[in-house]
């Protein structure tokens, strides 16, 4: 019966009546389900939910059994990595099961022995997984240089995953990256909270990288302010501005948005203002994204 209801697309009100049921019972069911498969399949539900809390909650309640759960550590360790909450990160590893063989996770843990002043235990460690046959030229040249083994780390940036993302930037002098469609989404997070989003600088022919931007706002992995920031960097000459209700229909679809905003930033007439609101609101659902303009349009009152 579990099974059969991870499988169904529940109404938010079943989702959390379900939740409630699943959390407050502490005892595995009956008909050969054990208790390792209970815990199983509370951790699939809150890996499938992305509910943070509730697996710190059951990482505390079963410290020496979620550490055998790689998928469950590197989803928690990404959320704090993403906030560049090391420390947080760092705690998170030192649970991890020794006896498990996950190249991501080894890789942090070495890492992790560094920022914490644990140099020689980081030396120690990645000399064992070297003769357990790890390989990877591109962590041992970053790990080399963090140890001050040598004097200067490559320049190589690689986003295939938010360890590699991190430590490109870390040890970059001159770290300059500019997201895609393709970017994952923790790495959004990580440049969001790492300041390293660039949303002063935009240029007119840079639609494209706009459109960008606008896509991972309305999937919420940035904050949709450094978004608007973008839109009143845009710039518009006077006519434009005057005349915004007919003009920008002759512009590009981010250009329509930045014009109608700034022009309700200017406009003190609560009537026009309304018009105007609900004018971008409408240019945000033409191109299905509205999500990026919602909370924004609780602000603007």
């Amino acid at each position: 019966a579990l099974t059969r209801i991870s499988q169904i697309k529940l109404s938010n009100f079943s989702k959390d009546l379900f939740h409630r049921v699943l959390f407050t019972n502490s005892f595995a069911p009956e008909n050969n389900f054990s208790a390792e498969d209970f815990l199983n399949f509370k951790i699939d539900w809150l890996l499938k939910q992305k509910n943070i809390g509730d697996l710190e909650k059951l990482l505390r309640d079963n410290p020496n059994e979620i550490g055998k759960y790689p998928e469950v550590m590197k989803f928690l360790i990404n959320e704090y990595l993403s906030s560049t909450d090391i420390d947080s990160a760092c705690k998170k590893i030192q649970l991890m099961d020794r006896n498990i063989k996950n190249d991501y996770l080894e890789k942090l843990f070495v890492y992790c022995l560094i920022h914490q002043s644990r140099e020689e235990e980081a030396k120690l460690v990645y000399e064992i997984m070297k003769e357990d046959g790890f390989e990877d030229k591109f962590f041992e040249n970053k790990i080399l240089y963090l140890l001050g083994i040598i004097d200067s780390s490559n320049k190589i940036v690689k986003d295939d995953n938010l360890f590699n993302f991190f430590i490109s930037h870390i040890t970059a002098q001159d770290f300059a990256y500019k997201p895609t469609q393709e970017t994952d989404k923790y790495i959004w997070q990580y440049l969001s909270s790492a300041n390293l989003l660039d949303t002063e600088n935009f240029k007119e022919n840079e639609e494209e990288n706009i459109k960008i931007y606008e896509q991972a706002t309305a999937e919420g992995v940035i904050d949709n302010e450094k978004l608007f920031n973008i839109y009143t960097r845009v710039i518009f000459n006077l006519d434009q501005l005057l005349n915004a209700t007919s003009i920008y229909k002759t512009l590009p679809s981010y250009k329509a948005r930045a014009l109608i905003y700034q022009k309700i930033l200017l406009s003190d007439n609560i009537e026009k203002k309304l018009e105007l609101v609900f004018l971008l609101k409408d240019l945000f659902k033409k191109d299905s994204i509205f999500t990026a303009y919602k909370q924004k349009l609780e602000a603007i009152f």
